[in-house]
């Protein structure tokens, strides 16, 4: 069974017109960049919905996660909050707009509980929520999503743009050095610790492929 993520874009809705048309340029961009390199990962593609919102059903962590960490490099002042639901989903179309069911009830359960707690502003946060028709690698699955974007979180700009060439686009320390113009010791510093490391090993892991049993508990109508 898939995990349905929704991504609220903070403060998008009070931007300025050529700044909101920019974000959105970068959005489709992305979220097809997203989609055309994970398309397994991808149960259905990725979509922006009317209300500033993006939208992925998905059976591995890397399509969303990427997608957040692209456009935190791409647009750095963007902010969001995630949602991530696990549990049965219905399939209605082949975009995750066209989507329905209690995987997404509960990521939109859990977008609504971050917007209720007290300090919450524009910072980028992410929380989860698990109904009982999940299975327990749905549960497992959930976690890792909610795991990584809040690694991103956690980032500087500038290891946000280090970590990305070297998670995702595989570059080694010398090749990020020579891409920004720093020294080697430079980028060595700022990637220091767990959180950049992690996030490469993980990048560098596909998805289990599962039993077909499995899958057939996504709901197609």
């Amino acid at each position: 069974m898939p995990v349905a993520v929704v991504v609220d874009l903070s403060g998008s809705r009070k931007m300025e017109v050529r700044k909101k048309v920019r974000l959105y340029g970068e959005i489709g961009r992305l979220l097809g960049e997203s989609h055309s390199r994970f398309r397994r990962e991808c149960l259905v593609r990725p979509a922006l919905t009317a209300g500033d919102s993006v939208e992925f059903l998905v059976n591995w962590w890397r399509p969303p996660t990427f997608f957040l960490h692209a456009l935190k490099v791409s647009v750095p002042d963007v902010e969001f909050r995630v949602g991530v639901g696990a549990g049965e989903v219905h399939v209605l179309g082949e975009s995750a707009d066209e989507c329905d069911g209690p995987a997404f009830w509960r990521a939109r359960e859990a977008l609504e509980d971050l917007k209720l707690i007290r300090g919450v502003g524009r910072e980028s946060i992410a929380d989860l929520k698990v109904d009982p028709s999940a299975g327990p690698s749905d549960v497992h699955l959930a976690g890792v999503i909610s795991l990584t974007v809040g690694l991103l979180a956690n980032m500087s700009e500038r290891k946000l743009a280090y970590c990305y060439h070297h998670a995702w686009l595989g570059e080694k320390m010398s090749d990020i050095a020579r891409e920004f113009g720093v020294t080697r010791g430079n980028v060595s510093k700022v990637l220091r610790g767990t959180d950049c490391r992690l996030l490469v090993r993980l990048a560098a892991l596909g998805p289990v492929e599962r039993p077909q049993s499995s899958a057939r508990r996504t709901l197609r109508r």
